[in-house]
């Protein structure tokens, strides 16, 4: 698989660690396995390196890795959409990922979410 197809299917900066890494992926079908991508040494920022999620960050990336969008998570916590979208900003920086999709991926491979 070329880095570009990587990158597509990951999204740019995660495929670009898994690329440069030497992470083997594979497809089965039209989709793609996460079960060889490693969790990567330097994927958390520098600055928030050490600082856990909070509980409710927690519960909030448990419920995107489900699939849940924002509205549902929102009124399945008693939150503001808003403050959901406060907690998935936290959850990125802390992550160092850049979307929900990303996250999901490494919530669900380091055992952040079931």
């Amino acid at each position: 698989m070329s880095s570009p197809e990587v990158s597509r299917l990951l999204g740019t900066h995660t495929g670009r660690r898994a690329w440069a890494q030497g992470t083997h992926t594979r497809r089965e079908g039209n989709a793609m396995t996460i079960a060889d991508l490693p969790v990567w040494p330097g994927c958390l920022d520098e600055d928030l390196r050490g600082k856990p999620l909070t509980a409710r960050e927690q519960e909030v990336l448990g419920l995107v890795a489900e699939g849940m969008p924002n509205r549902i998570i929102a009124r399945h916590l008693g939150i503001s959409e808003n403050t959901v979208k406060n907690h998935l900003r936290a959850v990125f920086a802390k992550l160092d990922v850049a979307d929900r999709t990303q996250a999901a991926l490494l919530a669900v491979r380091t055992g952040l979410a079931a």
